[in-house]
């Protein structure tokens, strides 16, 4: 999966996850990639509310949670692989 595509997964995913589209996540992932994707890890909820679907079955959050997340240190891989930290920005 090539950046711009897995960057846009990630996008997507995270538009649906939040109720305010990521937006939250992405401000702080422009500045700190590390930092964000560890405080999405521990305790997304701290860049918004999440979306009815998420906030009101565990079980689904539990999943799209894991699933994100695994995508999320996909991106920082790639990005630390292709320049390091601060290369890691969203398209």
């Amino acid at each position: 999966m090539d950046r711009s595509h897995l960057t846009q997964h990630v996008r997507e995913s995270l538009e649906g996850f939040f109720c305010n589209g990521g937006r939250e996540f992405w401000r702080i992932y422009a500045e700190t990639p590390r930092a964000a994707v560890a405080a999405f890890k521990a305790k997304p909820d701290v860049f918004g509310a999440l979306d009815t679907l998420y906030a009101n079955w565990p079980k689904s959050r539990k999943r799209e949670h894991g699933r994100i997340s695994a995508l999320l240190d996909l991106l920082l891989e790639t990005e630390s692989a292709r320049g390091g930290e601060n290369a890691a920005r969203p398209e």
